[in-house]
């Protein structure tokens, strides 16, 4: 899977263009943050109706593992602001179908970042590919 380091900071300026309440949102502040180690499966996905949800709940999980329709109308309910809908899905299918893990050098310093209840606010994709591979542990900031 491709991986990539997140830049915090870069992530919430770019995060805040589109909302003004990006760090109470998403449970993020301004730091620090503080690398661990987690179980995958504690991780937990916040969704446009703000409910918390586990990621073999979410649309991006669904996904990948067939349900296609349920991330498609995510895309066009929230999702579409970020990036074109067709660059979103190419994007998403290519970390699918990569067979490199992220948690492998280069990218073994690629952090998913979570709020401290565990909630991602940066990485969804990367869990989702992660959880498909049978990963158990994975190194967050949070």
């Amino acid at each position: 899977m491709k991986g990539y380091t997140t830049d915090k900071e870069l992530m919430c300026k770019h995060m805040a263009k589109y909302s003004g309440e990006m760090n109470h949102r998403f449970g993020i502040g301004s730091g620090p943050y503080e690398p661990c180690i987690v179980e995958i499966a504690k991780l937990k996905v916040r969704t446009p109706d703000k409910d918390i949800i586990n990621i073999s709940e979410s649309p991006h999980y669904q996904y990948a593992i067939g349900n296609k329709d349920v991330y498609i109308d995510f895309l066009h309910e929230f999702y579409h602001q970020w990036a074109p809908f067709d660059i979103q899905l190419k994007s998403f299918d290519y970390l699918l179908s990569d067979e490199k893990n992220y948690l492998d050098p280069p990218h073994d310093q690629d952090f998913i970042l979570c709020g401290q209840d565990l909630v991602i606010a940066d990485g969804v994709h990367r869990t989702t590919c992660l959880v498909l591979l049978g990963v158990k542990f994975a190194p967050i900031l949070k």
